[in-house]
């Protein structure tokens, strides 16, 4: 069912990598390394790691072009970055690995503190490991999928206004993360059925959460790569439909990745889910890949604030002055403004004072699953409590 776990540690320096080594095999992972960045390319397909540690100062190849080839290739790896340049610059790279779908862990200044990363190995053995097509499809198939929801609530009124549906794949008792298998999904044409079979599960839990808030508002990721499906608008109001759902109380959360390529077809399908009356939201707005223009143009609804700009509003200015510039932005356009991955009552309080419309994150609530948020909702229903 599942390969043995697999470290690749690039490092030009052999005594590192002796160490990182050493901690891998000790927590049970089959170990690689390489001193050079020119044997990268050959050596990743042949290794298929599950787990990498990459050096961003490669001598012969920048971490950057590495993590960029990794990307192209659909790497599900759990990707670590260590470097002994500055915070900052090991911060921005790993963002920017993020913004390419890979999915990225923590990263490491030099020197390095070994029992951190072999916490990092142990926390990821056996979840990030590779899926062949045949046994995602298999777990697609038989509805090995879990649905939480992670509640949405209105900054002004302290209502629960909305629920974000988020998968996971449940192997044997263990919750996968998405990063782990929708990678996967979207290199082969697996990722309509698991797209579908997404779809028909929130609806036919949003009809129970329904029954004790009438008014909420259920917000679905979409994969870029279903953006090249015209019959999407239709079979997703047709779901709708059948689960006696209305569209308005539908939200499609579209990352800014969907901007990069398609722009023409991702107009049309945009524009004919809003005509069916479908909520539409521009997701980790501030990634890069989504111009002013699309915003002016497109009829989106919502803009979500990316979380990498929300987890520093306490403390970094730039973060603060980009949050404010977005929230004053969407609001001169006519849209309302989420942000996401809110975990302290100082960053509520500094985006309730920007003027946020709507709050998600752990300081309201970590995703539920179905059972936990029923109840959840009723105790909040008349209005989230802070902590």
């Amino acid at each position: 069912m599942e390969r043995k776990d697999r470290l690749l540690i690039v490092d030009d320096e052999v005594e590192i990598c002796e160490l990182l080594k050493e901690v891998g095999e000790q927590c049970g992972y089959e170990v690689t390394y390489l001193t050079s960045g020119v044997e990268f390319y050959q050596v990743v397909q042949k290794v298929d790691p599950t787990f990498i540690i990459l050096d961003l100062n490669i001598p012969d190849h920048d971490g950057i072009e590495l993590l960029r080839y990794l990307a192209q290739h659909n790497s599900i790896a759990t990707i670590v970055l260590q470097s002994g340049q500055d915070e900052k610059i090991l911060s921005i790279s790993t963002k920017l690995g993020q913004d390419m779908g890979l999915s990225m862990e923590r990263y490491f200044q030099k020197p390095l503190k070994l029992y951190e990363i072999g916490a990092l190995l142990t926390k990821a053995k056996g979840r990030a490991s590779h899926f062949s097509i045949d046994f995602l499809k298999d777990a697609i198939e038989s509805g090995n999928l879990v649905l939480h929801y992670q509640p949405k609530v209105s900054f002004k009124t302290k209502k629960i206004i909305g629920l974000e549906a988020l998968v996971r794949l449940n192997i044997q008792g263990h919750l996968i993360p998405p990063n782990s298998f929708i990678p996967l999904a979207e290199e082969t044409n697996l990722i309509r059925p698991l797209s579908h079979l997404i779809v028909q599960q929130a609806f036919k839990d949003f009809v129970e959460f329904l029954k004790i808030i009438p008014e909420l508002i259920l917000s679905i990721n979409m994969s870029p790569k279903t953006f090249d499906d015209l019959l999407l608008p239709d079979e997703f109001s047709k779901l709708a439909q059948k689960a006696n759902i209305n569209s308005n109380q539908i939200c499609l959360e579209i990352t800014e990745t969907a901007f990069m390529e398609k722009r023409t077809m991702l107009a049309d399908i945009i524009t004919r889910f809003r005509i069916k009356g479908f909520v539409l939201s521009i997701d980790d707005f501030g990634t890069g890949y989504a111009s002013l223009s699309e915003l002016y143009n497109l009829p989106f609804n919502e803009l979500k604030i990316d979380k990498s700009f929300v987890s520093e509003i306490e403390s970094d200015l730039e973060a603060k002055t980009i949050a404010q510039s977005v929230i004053s932005l969407a609001h001169n356009l006519g849209l309302s403004v989420t942000a996401e991955g809110i975990e302290t009552k100082g960053a509520w309080d500094v985006l309730e004072q920007y003027g946020c419309d709507i709050a998600q994150g752990f300081y309201i609530s970590k995703p539920l699953e179905e059972d936990i948020l029923k109840k959840w909702l009723t105790q909040y229903k008349e209005g989230f409590i802070h902590p």
